[in-house]
């Protein structure tokens, strides 16, 4: 669901008739991150919610709708229970920190329960997802770097799709069966990924999780 559209939508398009028209009862929109800092594996991928968007988000979607936990959805799939006529979960992909420091505590104010999504294999430290990599480099790509270094990179990215493509662009292009180009990359740029993973700690770790769960969110 685009978070845009419904922040805005108050102002044109009454919920009431926007409920109509969508014909949906359960809303569930779906985050990434949040964040007011600049966030370099994930900064060149995608825009994200600043914490003040993202607490007029909630404090819109507390307003026109009843918030359910996961439970309460699998129950009524079940048919063992009813929701209300229009209610909303909220969930996050990829298991970055951010959900724990940032975002969990503003749902514990608000009261809005929520699911957090990871990626099992990068949890304590154990990598970086391919397309955060590729936002890392695409980062270090944008700072100074010599002719030399960026007519090498140019040489070696896969070929521009149109005369428009940037390097950045060919970069975030790059396949994720390419991983021996990405690690060529890296050292090309002089980026040592295992060393910013170690600094940056991108993702959730065991025990924010665990705290998660105590906070009483539920983890996918």
């Amino acid at each position: 669901m685009n978070k845009d559209f419904l922040s805005r939508g108050a102002a044109q398009l009454p919920v009431k008739w926007m409920r109509q028209l969508s014909g949906v009862a359960l809303v569930v929109p779906y985050y990434h991150i949040v964040s007011d800092e600049f966030v370099p594996h994930v900064s060149h991928l995608y825009r994200f919610r600043t914490i003040a968007e993202f607490t007029a988000d909630l404090e819109f979607f507390m307003r026109h709708f009843a918030p359910v936990t996961l439970n309460d959805i699998v129950e009524a799939l079940n048919g063992r229970r009813t929701l209300p006529r229009f209610c909303f979960h909220l969930t996050f992909d990829d298991g970055f920190r951010e959900t724990h420091d940032v975002v969990a505590p503003i749902l514990k104010r608000i009261g809005a329960p929520a699911t957090f999504f990871l990626n099992t294999a990068f949890l304590d430290g154990g990598g970086l997802q391919h397309h955060n990599a590729l936002s890392v480099l695409a980062d270090r790509l944008q700072s100074h770097q010599s002719v030399a270094t960026l007519r090498y990179v140019d040489s070696i990215l896969p070929a521009a799709k149109t005369n428009s493509a940037t390097l950045q662009a060919r970069l975030r292009s790059i396949h994720f069966t390419q991983e021996a180009l990405l690690q060529s990359l890296a050292e090309i740029l002089e980026v040592d990924l295992d060393k910013y993973v170690r600094k940056r700690r991108p993702y959730l770790s065991s025990e924010q999780i665990g705290r998660l769960l105590s906070w009483g969110f539920s983890i996918g």
